[in-house]
């Protein structure tokens, strides 16, 4: 798979959207984002992408028809391949969130599950607004988690009910 090719299956530019989260729980828990805050972000970015290469995975069938010029369907990226970067990347989104500490690591296995749902089952329901409403707030919390979670509880409840 071409680096070009991944940069377009995990939407490389949209995942620079997401590092604002944690950070902006890491700064309402103590006021300044530092090496746990920044440990969040790396695995805010992880389960992103890891969202869009699943979301490829999953929407294959669909794509192949509404948007043919995406990776999978144009046969740029097998499907095979997208689920093993998905695969990788929320690995990865785990490992950094570990890094930042054991608190963030227990955020961030119901945020990692939260966005598998989103892709596989939630976004073709009802549950699909707020399963996305549901990660992004998380995603606030992990930033937060390991210097007092409770104190980044508004901020989240604000990117989630935006989300929403």
């Amino acid at each position: 798979m071409a680096l070009k090719d991944l940069m377009e299956l995990i939407r490389a530019p949209a995942v620079l959207t997401v590092l604002g989260d944690a950070i902006a729980g890491a700064t309402a828990a103590h006021g300044r984002v530092g090496r746990s805050g920044i440990a969040a972000s790396a695995s805010s970015a992880g389960f992103y992408a890891a969202g869009m290469a699943l979301n490829d995975f999953a929407d294959a069938d669909l794509d192949r028809i509404e948007r043919p010029e995406r990776p999978i369907p144009s046969g740029r990226v097998s499907s095979g391949k997208a689920l093993g970067v998905a695969t990788a990347l929320t690995a990865g989104g785990l490992a950094a969130a570990s890094s930042a500490g054991p608190r963030a690591l227990r955020i961030a296995r119901p945020l990692a599950a939260c966005v598998w749902f989103y892709d596989l089952i939630g976004k073709k329901t009802a549950l699909g607004p707020l399963s996305m409403a549901v990660c992004r707030g998380l995603d606030v919390i992990m930033g937060a988690a390991e210097n007092g979670w409770r104190s980044a509880v508004l901020p989240a409840g604000a990117i989630a009910g935006h989300t929403l």
